[in-house]
């Protein structure tokens, strides 16, 4: 007679085939096992890794598990952004997951009702949504959900304590929730980047419960560290521009993030008016997103242009710049951005590796580039450390701090680590093929 453990496993693996995952990692499997087997989960895997397939194939595995012919089983998801709920939505709803989610801007009542019912098996909210909107407080402890309720799951756990702790306090209180669904719901976090004390700040703050812990170090060996100057926009991104003139729709896709949407503006607004009329393709295109080459991402953008930047920017075609707040980002599927630039500081080291890590993800060279300029917010003494450097390769730097790091030795030419090692070799190969990659060089 085949064991429950493997008897679970198999119904794990038959869910991400049903889901459309003919291969499921091994790590995912052990992150699934351990959750249905009884225990918290807190994951950090990188980006890219699959993350949100640890709780989406928990309600196929489950009803085969239970073998539950009616009353699916129901996993309810908190996840910060909305631009994340969307892209996860509709992803599984294409993969036949019945999946929606619930927000301030959620005003259809059969989707309100539906949720009511249980009649989804994923169910994405919003932090304030579940924490302190009666009508979803209420719901959660409702007969179906006390029933059908099997799994609760917080994304980007890591702005539990970032944004809990500064402008989006409600995070602060997502512990609460475990007192509203029924005490053998188990709670899973996941995140791409976490330092140990970030790990074990959250894990208090959620009231995780002897978590099965699954640390995955972030470090990509394709992604190539700089740090440059940040002098004008016209100085920093002339050479930028001049490539992307050049060579247009074949231009790397790039994100550049500045740290206020004032920034943000006066970027775009150089590339725009630098590029003429190549800003679109073809040259005689109306200005409108389909046909931009560079385009911006920020809080205030209306939600149709985001929805528009995000689908335009999984492609390949012609948007290859997106000019950015940190409100671009997290959840975005976008395998092949080979350039990430940042003008002036990111709040600590965590934001940082979060953003950069959205590089690469195709396994292909990359690069990451921080431009020091004048900061106007408070930082964390981590990252100012990190800019300042000039001796500690920028690899070990960043991720010295981080569960299961080993230096890179696994890179083949180590002096492509990034720009340190890059100047202090004597190879030659750096020489000859890391200064195509930096555009901003100090």
């Amino acid at each position: 007679m085949m064991e429950r453990s493997e008897f679970i496993r198999e119904c794990v693996i038959e869910a991400s085939k049903e889901l459309g995952y003919p291969v499921i990692k091994p790590e995912q499997v052990d992150i699934v096992l351990a959750f249905i087997e009884g225990r918290d989960v807190f994951a950090v895997l990188p980006t890219g890794f699959g993350k949100s397939l640890c709780y989406a194939c928990l309600p196929v595995a489950l009803d085969k598990i239970l073998k539950k012919e009616v009353g699916h089983s129901i996993v309810v998801v908190v996840t910060p952004l909305l631009a994340i709920m969307k892209d996860q939505v509709a992803t599984y709803l294409s993969k036949g997951l019945s999946s929606t989610y619930i927000s301030g801007e959620i005003t259809d009542s059969r989707i309100q009702s539906g949720v009511e019912r249980g009649e989804y098996q994923l169910v994405f909210f919003t932090p304030e949504m579940i924490i302190i909107n009666n009508r979803w407080k209420r719901v959660i402890q409702a007969e179906v959900y006390a029933n059908r309720l099997k799994a609760f799951v917080i994304d980007e756990a890591h702005c539990v304590k970032k944004w809990g702790d500064t402008f989006r306090h409600v995070l602060k209180r997502i512990g609460e929730v475990r007192s509203l669904i029924p005490p053998a719901v188990r709670v899973m976090a996941l995140t791409a980047t976490a330092t140990r004390s970030d790990r074990l700040a959250v894990s208090r703050a959620i009231g995780l419960r002897n978590p099965y812990v699954l640390m995955r170090c972030p470090t990509k060996p394709n992604l190539i560290y700089s740090v440059g100057s940040f002098k004008s926009v016209e100085e920093t991104f002339r050479a930028l521009a001049d490539k992307l003139k050049v060579q247009s729709s074949k231009f790397p896709k790039t994100i550049i993030y500045g740290q206020s949407f004032g920034m943000c503006a006066d970027i775009y607004i150089f590339l725009k008016y630098h590029l003429g009329s190549a800003f679109t393709i073809p040259e005689d295109a109306p200005d409108i997103p389909e046909f931009r080459l560079v385009d911006m991402f920020t809080s205030v953008t209306d939600s149709n242009h985001k929805s528009q930047i995000l689908r335009l920017f999984k492609i390949d075609g012609n948007l290859r710049i997106v000019v950015a707040t940190v409100a671009f980002g997290m959840g975005v599927d976008c395998p092949d951005v080979r350039q990430i630039v940042h003008v002036g500081l990111c709040d600590d080291i965590s934001s940082y590796l979060q953003e950069t890590g959205r590089a690469g993800r195709d396994g292909k060279t990359s690069m990451a580039t921080l431009l020091k300029s004048r900061t106007y917010h408070p930082v964390d003494d981590e990252i100012k450390t990190y800019v300042s450097n000039m001796t500690l390769c920028r690899r070990d730097a960043l991720f010295g701090n981080m569960d299961n790091y080993s230096s890179p030795i696994s890179i083949v030419f180590k002096c492509m680590c990034c720009d340190i090692c890059a100047h202090s070799c004597v190879c030659g190969y750096c020489k000859a093929n890391l200064h195509s990659f930096l555009l901003f060089n100090n």
